[in-house]
């Protein structure tokens, strides 16, 4: 599966090296919307690489966006990750309105990068592998 994310964002990278190193099984691997393996897959979702309000989880053929994207991912990390799934009950206009409130804001609560950045050293060697270029 591949977490396509807002390499500027620093939510957004803080989210990913959350999910890389909670996903013990491997099962996830990182591009960035900017990057040249994520930008035809925003495109294809009808999306602008340089004005992106959502992560896009690519699983087979199937594209998520916005919270089931993330509902997704965390039900993946299993453990205790695996009970925010329970959140599906939550109408997904409901829990779209409130990723989009969210993701609006995130740049002035978190802040941006003015470029990606590399994944840190501090994940290791084979974890950073898993980002695509």
């Amino acid at each position: 599966m591949l977490i396509i994310f807002d390499g500027h964002c620093n939510f957004c990278n803080g989210w990913v090296r959350f999910v890389a190193k909670r996903d013990k099984a491997g099962l996830f691997n990182f591009a960035t919307t900017h990057s040249i393996t994520g930008s035809p897959i925003v495109r294809a979702a009808g999306m602008d690489p340089d004005d992106v309000e959502s992560i896009i989880l690519v699983d087979g053929d199937r594209r998520l966006l916005n919270s089931d994207a993330v509902l997704a991912i965390v039900s993946r990390l299993g453990g205790m990750w695996a009970m925010a799934s329970v959140l599906r009950i939550v109408p997904r206009k409901v829990r779209d309105f409130c990723y989009r409130q969210f993701a609006r804001r995130r740049y002035a609560l978190f802040g941006k990068r003015d470029h990606c950045t590399l994944p840190p050293e501090e994940l290791g060697q084979q974890l950073r592998e898993r980002f695509l270029p």
